[in-house]
């Protein structure tokens, strides 16, 4: 171990230093302590509501709003951020929602399941996104609620209010625009917008995550 030793002649711009480097420090527990009760509270959420999740989930700000009458996987370093709005996740009897590694969902989210909607890993939802397997109501009195899986690959970034309706599937590393109706299937590698969403252009396949 090297002991540094500072006499108590030193000069300004040395106490300046070891008192600079003493704020660094204690600036650098104090965010890992926010992170670790982060963590925390997310298991602690996850517990109650009977959420599987992977190592280390985090919830930021408010807590989420979890319904779970079915499944709810979500994997590793997992993060839903409440900083605008509560999320609402709400999964019905015998519907399964998988949520992948590192994926991240923003404030004001709603992600609704009838049942199965399947996010891959490394996934960025925006703010007010809204995902739907199903319409939520019958359309004829009697017929039962109707749905389709959903389906979103690796990689993806829906911008924010973009909506994803019943059966569609999103390829890896596609980008829906902001505002944007999700109606039908989306390729990989592509970006879509506008209402419904349609493509705009294609991106170089990459296998990296988007920062």
């Amino acid at each position: 171990m090297i002991r540094v030793f500072i006499s108590s002649a030193a000069s300004p711009a040395v106490l300046h230093w070891k008192h600079r480097m003493k704020g660094i420090a204690v600036s650098m527990i104090m965010v890992r302590l926010r992170r670790e009760v982060r963590i925390l509270r997310a298991r602690a959420s996850f517990r109650r509501n009977r959420v599987a999740h992977g190592i280390r989930p985090s919830m930021e700000y408010s807590m989420a709003r979890i319904e779970n009458e079915g499944t709810i996987s979500l994997g590793a370093r997992a993060r839903l951020s409440c900083a605008e709005s509560r999320s609402l996740v709400q999964v019905r009897p015998g519907a399964t929602l998988l949520v992948g590694d590192r994926a991240f969902i923003n404030s004001g989210v709603t992600i609704t399941v009838s049942a199965r909607i399947e996010i891959g890993n490394d996934v960025k939802i925006g703010a007010n996104v809204a995902i739907s397997d199903s319409g939520g109501h019958e359309l004829v009195a009697g017929d039962g609620i109707k749905s389709s899986p959903v389906r979103i690959g690796n990689n993806v970034w829906l911008g924010r209010g973009a909506f994803v309706l019943p059966g569609v599937t999103i390829g890896d590393n596609a980008i829906v625009g902001a505002g944007s109706v999700v109606s039908r299937d989306v390729a990989a590698d592509t970006v879509v917008a506008g209402v419904p969403a349609r493509p705009l252009r294609t991106l170089r396949p990459s296998s990296a995550a988007r920062h």
